[in-house]
C-alpha cells in the first residue's frame, strides 16, 4: 500500500514538473516580449527617440511600422495643448484600444508630413469636421464604425494611452515569439479561417494592440480562408446591409487556427 502511495506521489510530482516545463517557454517569451516592447517604445513620441531595427528571428516589420505611426500620432497630439488626447475605440466588454488613425493613409504621404500638415482630429462636439476634410475621405470607415456600429469612442490622456499600447503590444509579441520559426518573413504567415453567422460579408482584421479596421482578410463569408502572420488579432465583418462590426475576442495565432465570430 505504501509503495502504491509513493508511486502516486512520484506520478503527481512528474505531472507538476511537466506542467512547469510547459509553462516555462510562455514565461520566457513574455519576458522577451516585454523587453522588445520596451525597446520599441523607448522615448516614443519625443524628439529623443532613436530606435534602430535589428535582425531578429521573427518578422517585425509590421510591428515597427505600427510603433512608428503611434510615435507620430503622439507627436501630432503634443503640438496643441487642447488636443493632447489619444483616440481609442471601446469594443463590447469595455476594452480600450488605441486607434491607428494614420494607418489608413498608407502610401498617400509620409506620416511625419501628414501629422504636421493637417489638423486631422478636430473632434469637438459632432465628429463631422474630421470627415469634411476631402483629403481624408478614405477614412470614412471610422465615422460609420463609431456612429452606427456596436463600438464606442473615447479620448484618453497620453499617460493612459502609452501603457495601454505597451500592454497590448507585449501580448501580441508574446504570441509571435512563441511561434518563432526561421525565415518566417519569407512566408505569408500561418493558414487561418474565419467563420461568420452571416454570408456574403468581407472579413476585416486588426492587431489587438493598435486598432485599424481597414485591413482586409478576405471575402465572401462563410468561411473565409487566408494567411496571417503570428500575433494577437481581432476580426470583424462588413456587408451591403451590415455595418462594420468587430468581435471583441482576441485571437492568438497560434494556437488558434480559426475564429468563429459571434453575432456577425
Amino acid at each position: 500500500m505504501a509503495g502504491d502511495e509513493r508511486e502516486r506521489e512520484r506520478s503527481r510530482r512528474r505531472k507538476e514538473e511537466e506542467v512547469e516545463e510547459e509553462a516555462q517557454p510562455l514565461n520566457y517569451h513574455q519576458a522577451q516580449a516585454r523587453a522588445l516592447a520596451d525597446r520599441l517604445l523607448q522615448d516614443v513620441g519625443t524628439q529623443k527617440r532613436e530606435y534602430k531595427s535589428e535582425r531578429l528571428e521573427i518578422y517585425l516589420a509590421d510591428v515597427e511600422m505600427a510603433v512608428d505611426r503611434f510615435h507620430y500620432q503622439l507627436q501630432f497630439h503634443r503640438r496643441d495643448p487642447q488636443k493632447q488626447f489619444i483616440p481609442c475605440v471601446i469594443l463590447p466588454g469595455e476594452e480600450q484600444i488605441v486607434i491607428d488613425w494614420l494607418g489608413s493613409l498608407g502610401s498617400i504621404m509620409s506620416w511625419p508630413f501628414a501629422t504636421k500638415s493637417f489638423d486631422i482630429f478636430n473632434f469637438h462636439g459632432p465628429r463631422r469636421p474630421f470627415m469634411e476634410e476631402p483629403f481624408f475621405a478614405d477614412l470614412a470607415t471610422y465615422y460609420s464604425f463609431f456612429c452606427q456600429g456596436k463600438s464606442g469612442y473615447q479620448e484618453v490622456a497620453e499617460t493612459e494611452a502609452i501603457p495601454l499600447f505597451r500592454e497590448g503590444l507585449t501580448s501580441f509579441l508574446t504570441t509571435r515569439l512563441s511561434a518563432r520559426q526561421s525565415n518566417i518573413s519569407t512566408s505569408p504567415g500561418l493558414p487561418f479561417r474565419v467563420i461568420t453567422e452571416r454570408h456574403g460579408l468581407r472579413v476585416h482584421y486588426s492587431p489587438s494592440y493598435f486598432f485599424n479596421p481597414s485591413h482586409v482578410f478576405g471575402s465572401p463569408t462563410s468561411p473565409v480562408d487566408g494567411w496571417i502572420q503570428p500575433g494577437c488579432y481581432k476580426f470583424g465583418g462588413v456587408g451591403p446591409a451590415f455595418f462594420l462590426t468587430f468581435d471583441p475576442a482576441n485571437f492568438h495565432i497560434p494556437p488558434s487556427t480559426q475564429a468563429q465570430l459571434v453575432g456577425i
